[in-house]
This record gives structure tokens, sequence and C-alpha cells, in this order.
């Protein structure tokens, strides 16, 4: 399930096969690239793939924004003043609990580090989400908040692949759901049968 989510956020690039993508061959298999076509990824490891821990909350909260002319010049220089309206409209928008913008992402509890990564691809309007095991290790709040940020994006017409392996949450959110097994992925059907 995660090389899958990998494949199609560019993480990965398939040994054979094809890949079409809006009726596009894509060839090249890099993630600035899939970031450009308006995939946002969502990784399982929150920790690990998601942010950087160490860096602060206005930091991670501008990791995908670096080719935004608002929030970094020509040069590749950061302004300071965009970052901090940027980052401090997302943690309001998206309502991830901090002392402050500066504190390190590590002391984010893991719903609001949950909270802070789907909010900053929402931010880039993508066209698909891929969440692999996005509620996994969360409490009962956090998990409610992130279904609602996830159903609200398909309500929106985004395309949400939600990678889980709790059913009952599958059966909540899907409208329809696939099966991997074996490294076979099962025809798609209807949840609500």
């Amino acid at each position: 399930q995660r090389a899958l989510c990998e494949f199609l956020a560019g993480h990965v690039k398939p040994e054979s096969g094809s890949f079409k993508y809006k009726d596009e061959q894509i060839e090249i298999f890099d993630v600035k690239r899939f970031m450009s076509m308006g995939i946002a990824y969502i990784p399982e490891d929150r920790n690990k793939d998601g942010l950087i821990g160490d860096l602060s909350i206005k930091e991670n909260a501008i990791l995908c924004e670096l080719n935004n002319p608002k929030i970094a010049s020509k040069l590749g220089f950061i302004i300071s003043n965009e970052c901090e309206s940027y980052a401090r409209n997302l943690c309001n928008k998206y309502d991830v609990r901090k002392q402050s913008l500066t504190q390190p992402a590590r002391l984010l509890s893991g719903g609001n580090v949950q909270k802070l990564l789907i909010g900053r691809w929402l931010e880039r309007n993508p066209d698909v989400i891929i969440a692999c095991q996005p509620t996994r290790g969360l409490d009962e709040g956090a998990i409610a908040a992130v279904h609602a940020m996830l159903i609200k994006a398909k309500l929106n017409e985004k395309a949400v692949l939600f990678v889980t392996e709790d059913l009952d949450e599958l059966l909540l959110i899907s409208d329809k759901i696939s099966v991997m097994y074996n490294g076979s992925l099962t025809e798609p059907r209807e949840a609500k049968q």
C-alpha cells in the first residue's frame, strides 16, 4: 500500500509498465513535478516523512511553497513577513493548536501535525490527495478533524485516495473501496452496498 502511494505521488519510479495522468503519459517521476500536476501526498509516517521536526511550525508550513513568488523571491530568499502571515493563516484555518509559530514542529501533538500537513496540501488546491494511513495513532478528536478535512476536499471535487486498514473508517468516508492483496488491487466496489 505504501509503495502504491509513493508511486502515485512520484516518489518511486516503476520498474516496468506505464502511468497516465489526465490523459498524459508520465515518463519523469519527480516529486516536484507531481506536486505541480496537482497531486498531494500525506505520508504514512507524518513525523519522519511529513515534516522536519527541528524546524519551526512556520518553516514547516511553507515547505511546499518555495516556488511561490509570495513566499520566496526569484533569487530564492524567503520573504519573512509573508511566511509569517501564510503560516498563521494556515494554522488558524485548519485549527493547528500551538504555542507559537517559532516552536519546533516536533512539539506538536500527532493530531496537530496531521492538520498542519493536510492543511499545507489543501492550501495548494490539489486535484488528487493521496492519504496513507492519515488517522493512525490519533485520538478521536483528531480523527474526526482529519475525516472532516478530507471529506470537505472530496465534496469540493478533489479525488481522495484514502489508504487505511480500518474497514469501519473506509465504510464511513469512502465512495468506492478496493482491496490490495498480494500486490494486486481489486476492482473498486461501491462502499455503500
